[in-house]
């Protein structure tokens, strides 16, 4: 953004990768490295809960099976946070039932190890966008509430909303 005489440069995409295989995280560092990144890890859910906690995540890339807390308890326990960040799962033991039961938990993509660097990338690229995006709506919401004096209770309940029906919809 150029601003008169200041360049802004636009804020790095975050992502948060979840797993507990080195090798595993060395090949996704070495496939996003050059992206402009600014990725966070952790080994397993409870490690990344603590981030998420504390850093602003535009996108989540997690193995399903970690020790302390599986792929399902982590996508439940992001929710419950009130987040709405994209999730991506990665899976050496896909099948369809385990498969549906991660997109009907909130999982936007299920990748299967091994995988292609290109449909990782593919996967990484859209879930960030989209993150990106939620993080946008749900500040433009905080200043709406805010400029409207609307109970902070409501909040919760219209960053739900905004995922689901248009902004206009959600203001009404």
């Amino acid at each position: 953004l150029n601003m008169g005489k200041i360049t802004l440069k636009p804020e790095p995409r975050s992502l948060l990768l979840i797993d507990d295989e080195p090798e595993i995280i060395e090949t996704v560092f070495s496939l996003l490295e050059n992206r402009g990144l600014h990725i966070l890890l952790a080994r397993d859910g409870r490690e990344a809960l603590d981030i998420l906690a504390h850093h602003p995540i535009d996108a989540i890339l997690s193995d399903i099976r970690m020790p302390r807390m599986n792929g399902v308890e982590l996508v439940n326990a992001v929710r419950s946070m009130g987040l709405a960040t994209p999730i991506m799962m990665m899976t050496g033991y896909a099948d369809t039932e385990s498969t549906l039961a991660m997109l009907r938990a909130g999982v936007i993509d299920v990748i299967e190890k091994p995988f292609s660097g290109e449909k990782l990338a593919q996967s990484v690229t859209r879930a960030l966008e989209l993150g990106v995006n939620v993080r946008r709506i749900h500040t433009d919401l905080r200043r709406f509430c805010a400029d409207r004096k609307i109970d902070e209770k409501y909040v919760g309940i219209l960053k739900y909303l905004s995922i689901f029906f248009p902004q206009q919809d959600v203001e009404r």
